[in-house]
């Protein structure tokens, strides 16, 4: 019964995860061909200056507009080695990719992708991705947030936001940027819409969730909305407001408020007695995910323990502004450069 009430568990924290969408997007398989900017860019990324977002050094110290650099000029030493080529121009040096952790076989890791897409609309982003690290021999469950704007090789394609790789390729090319840039390919993935969040948040009569600072935003029907730090009941539309806010804060922020809403999640969900509303559960579930595991599948992934839901055996963590550096892209856009041996010490922490 642990072993189910954890799946569901997970399962509804994905749908919470999501932004704002009505339809799952359509499926598209990868198609593999072959705040202040810093002023010069570290480590593998020095190819180019930004002190123009119309302008690109071609490693001379001369400024040449967008139709004059070269694919050759950005990627000539080719690092991507054995993973897919570029198929598209990219404003900065492509890094080679990162070594790959060695993890055992208790250790299992799902994405969590969370998307932005509105009704009728084909394009989206996945605005919310996490990483969900299950570590059945210590019956712990580990969560890593990673900004939207992280700024990425997607293999086969180019240097871009990461939160544009699901919509470019779908699960496999989120599977292999995650490789890429991080040495760590996910197992599995879990992909959400917004559909059936009220109803599953406010089925559980509200979740209990712990918040260690104050947050005072614009909420719309409220204005300026508050909500102090401690224990707080939140219905569902209170915890959709906590989760997406970010007027008055920032996206790292976000990320861990959501992992909080996520805990509390967790923990009431495991609380109430849920078997009986198994099916409806599940079929809410298939209606509203779209991932390349079942449900009874998932079973096999997830601690035998209750112990997991124990908070001292939840870890939370994020990449932040210790793991990245601001920077305008090519064409005028603020993005985060990944400090990728500063993320692989964080995921290395967050497996141990």
């Amino acid at each position: 019964m642990k072993n189910f009430f954890f799946a569901v568990c997970v399962f509804l924290a994905s749908v919470l995860l999501a932004s704002c969408g009505n339809n799952l997007p359509p499926h598209i398989a990868a198609q593999f061909a072959t705040p202040t900017p810093t002023a010069f860019l570290p480590g593998p990324y020095a190819k180019f200056s930004n002190e123009s977002p119309r302008t690109a050094d071609d490693g001379k110290g001369n400024l040449a507009s967008q139709e004059e650099v070269s694919f050759e000029q950005a990627n000539d030493e080719e690092p991507w080695g054995a993973y897919p080529a570029p198929t598209l121009l990219s404003d900065i040096a492509i890094p080679a990719p990162m070594p790959a952790f060695e993890l055992s076989d208790d250790i299992e890791t799902i994405v969590i992708l969370g998307s932005d897409q509105r009704p009728d609309d084909p394009s989206y982003r996945t605005d919310v991705i996490l990483l969900l690290i299950l570590d059945k021999a210590q019956d712990k469950a580990t969560m890593v947030s990673v900004p939207r704007d992280l700024y990425v090789y997607q293999p086969g394609y180019k240097m871009d936001r990461i939160n544009s790789a699901h919509l470019r390729g779908g699960a496999d090319l989120i599977y292999l940027t995650f490789e890429y840039n991080f040495g760590l390919r996910p197992d599995h993935y879990v992909f959400v819409n917004f559909n059936g969040f009220s109803s599953i948040i406010d089925s559980l009569g509200g979740i209990q969730v712990q918040v260690p600072y104050s947050l005072t935003d614009h909420r719309d029907g409220y204005g300026d909305f508050t909500i102090g730090a401690g224990s707080v009941t939140m219905d569902a539309e209170t915890a959709l407001w906590y989760v997406r806010s970010r007027g008055t804060s920032n996206d790292y922020d976000r990320g861990r408020r959501q992992q909080e809403v996520l805990s509390g999640l967790f923990n009431s969900a495991f609380s109430l007695e849920m078997l009986a509303n198994a099916s409806d559960i599940y079929n809410l579930y298939r209606d509203n995910i779209s991932t390349d595991i079942s449900l009874s599948a998932f079973l096999n992934l997830v601690p035998t323990s209750g112990s997991v839901f124990d908070s001292q055996n939840i870890h939370r963590y994020g990449i932040n502004e210790d793991h990245v550096d601001d920077w305008i892209n090519y064409n005028g856009a603020f993005v985060l450069l990944p400090d990728r041996n500063a993320i692989q010490a964080l995921l290395q922490d967050a497996i141990d």
